[in-house]
Parts: C-alpha cells; sequence; structure tokens
C-alpha cells in the first residue's frame, strides 16, 4: 500500500485577484439589478398602454 500523499494547502489568493473578483461580482450583481428593473419597469408601461388602447378601442366601437 503507498503511503498517502500529504495534501497542499492551497495559495492565498493575491489582493490583485480578490479585488478582481470582487469587481466582477459586483458588476454582474449591479448588471442584474439593472436588467430586473427595466422589465418590470417596461412591463408595467407596455401593459398600461396596451390597457389604454383596448378602452378607446372599445369606446370607438360604440
Amino acid at each position: 500500500m503507498t503511503p498517502a500523499l500529504p495534501r497542499r494547502l492551497p495559495r492565498p489568493h493575491t489582493l490583485r485577484a480578490r479585488l478582481t473578483c470582487g469587481l466582477v461580482v459586483l458588476l454582474a450583481v449591479s448588471c442584474a439589478a439593472v436588467g430586473l428593473a427595466a422589465v418590470v419597469g417596461l412591463q408595467g408601461f407596455l401593459v398600461g398602454r396596451l390597457d389604454e388602447q383596448l378602452t378607446e378601442a372599445g369606446n370607438a366601437s360604440r
């Protein structure tokens, strides 16, 4: 039976690597928040506009 090899400890990440990773995560979260806000806002606007158009079309047919 072969002896177990000692585990290598992971090297600590450099400050540059940690900052870069943090900025990438922050950018991804920011983009997701902006995208979600745009979808919610645009959906509300378009549904309201469609309601107005349908109301006008219903009033015009009378």
